[in-house]
């Protein structure tokens, strides 16, 4: 959806800094949310950007910005991912995924139906005569001549975007299931690196498995309920939503 992928593209990603050419009013806003959200008094000083920023924030090297829950910087979207559009980031790739699976599932039939099409009638081989592979395709030049007037066989069509969608739904499923495992866990993907580095310093220091505790955890549902919303029944749906929970400081207490 294209509303969604403008969002996330020009959302700041959760940027706690003043900056002039934005409006003083959301910014501030943004470091405000920031303090209900976190109940930590352990902010750090930013030496590139000069600010005191509140937990949960890193510098950002590529936009040259603190960000808020930073999370990663995507070179697809062009921008830092963080607070304020973690959420449309994570409905991206849900529907990316979701896309690329249904086209598999229209397509695997009649996928399958020219592949043993083509083994019927000249058995199975890894090259075929015009060594394109498997898939018997025309020749790429010839391929993109056909694309471009339009003049392609739907069986050619089949053979170029099934294993496309493969492809790219497989990647993007795995890249979803693993930012939802962070989202479930509380964690952003920087967060779980470092996470996996104090326990393997920790595991070699006692030599034995060690556990680190997340501080920000506060169960599954309730993370989803901080990224996606309060309501979960329009967690799916392209909509704006406040993510904030009034939870008592006692949730973020640990023992």
């Amino acid at each position: 959806p294209y509303h969604l992928t403008w969002k996330a593209s020009h959302g700041q990603g959760g940027m706690c800094g003043i900056n002039a050419s934005l409006r003083l009013a959301d910014e501030q806003r943004r470091i405000q949310l920031c303090e209900e959200l976190f109940s930590s008094n352990d902010w750090t000083f930013c030496n590139k950007c000069n600010i005191q920023r509140p937990p949960r924030t890193h510098h950002c090297g590529v936009s040259d910005r603190c960000v808020i829950r930073y999370d990663h910087h995507c070179a697809w979207l062009n921008n830092t991912i963080g607070y304020n559009n973690y959420r449309q980031f994570l409905l991206i790739l849900f529907y990316l995924t979701v896309g690329c699976w249904y086209g598999i599932a229209v397509l695997s039939f009649p996928f399958y139906e020219i592949l043993k099409e083509n083994i019927a009638k000249d058995g199975w081989r890894f090259l075929y005569g015009n060594g394109t592979g498997f898939l018997d395709l025309p020749l790429p030049i010839v391929l993109l001549t056909q694309l471009f007037s339009n003049t392609a066989d739907d069986k050619v069509l089949v053979k170029l975007v099934f294993p496309f969608l493969l492809s790219v739904g497989t990647m993007i499923g795995i890249f979803f299931s693993q930012h939802l495992k962070y989202t479930l866990t509380a964690r952003t993907t920087l967060e779980h690196k470092i996470f996996i580095m104090q326990r393997f310093r920790s595991t070699m220091e006692r030599h034995d498995y060690a556990s680190v505790e997340n501080p920000y955890d506060l169960g599954w549902y309730l993370n989803l309920k901080l990224v996606l919303g309060p309501n979960l029944f329009f967690i799916f749906l392209p909509i704006s939503v406040d993510g904030r929970l009034h939870i008592s400081e006692d949730a973020y207490k640990t023992d």
